[in-house]
């Protein structure tokens, strides 16, 4: 945020007559919990990275003599997952601001030639990141790796018989996510990948997988978005037959509700998924209710409002052009009104 006068000197507006009447204003942010050991951190999404791969962003602005934001305005925005620190815990990130000349260049956050500097500013953000900082994060991606293969074996076996389409989802989420992106110890993956999902097979038989421990673990050592990843694997699971099954549905919220998803976003990923399968099973009155994600504490009121969401959603659909899609779409919109009679809505 922004607020009172650019502090330019008459000297440095001057030299912006060369460029527009332009300055170029920079962010970079920095880990500073450790005094002695300043970190910037990482950033690996367009447009808030810069060519290092480092969190930052930048805007040219006119400037002049008593050019100044008159009330608090947002200046720069980083969307908050973005922000993430080496380490978690109580954090103190560093926030810089830099107005330079146009071409200047920086280097780990920091302006490269002095000369093209205006000024800079700079304010303290105290932190409490709850997740792992992205150097802990890749301590942890193989653990996690494994523990989401496990989930997706529990899915694929929610039936008490292997899913033999889910297996197959799971195998290229492991050629995707595991194996290409290291091919210097692709054959050792293989090995690894091959016994733990024969080994995790084993266990579901036995009921000695314990899923409780397993999200507790995913939970603990990886992002959100990590976990959104695992949810998006698990929706493949579930429509890679062409049909979500009861049981499917229900393991399904469990879990959405487990790893501490936004129940809404979670719920419009599985819309999507039951918009491109055949069949939904509906065999008693309790699956019904799964199938749009109701919780045993939701009144009848709260019910009623994401049921007409649910309708609002579906309705959109039955004029699909695609033909599975749209028949899919007119089968919900008739379960939502069901539904809705059901609870007086």
């Amino acid at each position: 945020m922004a607020f009172g006068m650019l502090g330019f000197t008459k000297d440095q507006i001057d030299q912006t007559k060369l460029e527009k009447e332009e300055a170029k204003f920079t962010c970079y942010v920095f880990d500073i919990t450790d005094k002695d050991n300043e970190i910037p951190l990482q950033g690996l999404t367009d447009p808030y990275k810069d060519d290092s791969f480092l969190l930052s962003s930048n805007r040219n602005m006119k400037v002049g003599i008593g050019f100044a934001y008159n009330e608090w305005t947002p200046m720069f925005r980083f969307p908050v997952h973005l922000v993430v620190p080496p380490y978690r815990g109580k954090r103190k990130i560093k926030f810089i601001v830099s107005a330079t000349k146009i071409n200047a260049k920086f280097e780990n956050g920091l302006i490269k030639k002095k000369k093209d500097l205006y000024f800079d500013l700079e304010t303290i953000f105290e932190l409490n990141f709850e997740e792992p900082g992205y150097l802990e994060a890749k301590e942890y991606d193989s653990e996690v790796d494994e523990k989401i293969v496990q989930l997706g074996m529990a899915l694929a076996y929610s039936e008490k018989k292997i899913n033999t389409t889910g297996i197959e989802a799971i195998k290229n989420w492991i050629n995707f996510e595991v194996l290409y992106k290291d091919f210097s110890s692709i054959t050792d993956q293989k090995v690894k990948y091959s016994f733990l999902l024969k080994n995790t097979h084993q266990m579901l038989k036995d009921n000695k997988l314990s899923l409780s421990e397993i999200v507790k673990e995913i939970n603990f050592k990886s992002s959100i978005s990590k976990r959104y990843d695992a949810m998006n694997l698990l929706l493949n699971i579930a429509g890679s037959d062409d049909r979500l099954s009861k049981e499917e549905d229900k393991l399904l919220n469990n879990i959405a509700r487990a790893l501490e998803l936004d129940l809404n976003r979670f719920q419009e990923m599985k819309t999507s998924t039951i918009a491109n399968i055949e069949t939904i099973d509906q065999s008693d009155e309790d699956n019904e209710e799964t199938i749009f994600n109701f919780s045993k504490d939701m009144s009848d009121a709260e019910k009623c409002k994401k049921l007409r969401e649910e309708y609002t959603r579906w309705n959109r659909q039955t004029n699909n052009s695609n033909e599975k899609i749209r028949n899919q779409a007119r089968k919900m919109v008739e379960l939502t009104a069901n539904l809705r009679k059901k609870y007086n809505c």
